[in-house]
């Protein structure tokens, strides 16, 4: 997971830092095994369309972030 793009708190319930990166796709479960137990990344399914969720609150299960749509940070668009 991207940790320099993850929000730091839900949008809906305030809830943080319990926010989770969406995994779209067919993963490898050892090598993504820590990361879901800790609750880093939740599974989206196997297919991903723009447009879909990618960040999931923990606490109150909202997701939102458009695949996509995410503007780059200062740091990124200095790269």
């Amino acid at each position: 997971m991207d940790q320099r793009r993850a929000p730091t708190e839900c949008p809906r319930c305030g809830g943080g830092p319990r926010v989770a990166e969406i995994l779209y796709g067919l993963p490898d479960f050892e090598a993504i095994e820590d990361d879901l137990a800790a609750g880093r990344i939740v599974l989206g399914g196997c297919c991903v369309c723009e447009g879909d969720p990618e960040w999931a609150c923990e606490d109150c299960g909202h997701r939102w972030g458009a695949i996509g749509s995410f503007e780059p940070s200062a740091e990124e668009v200095a790269d």
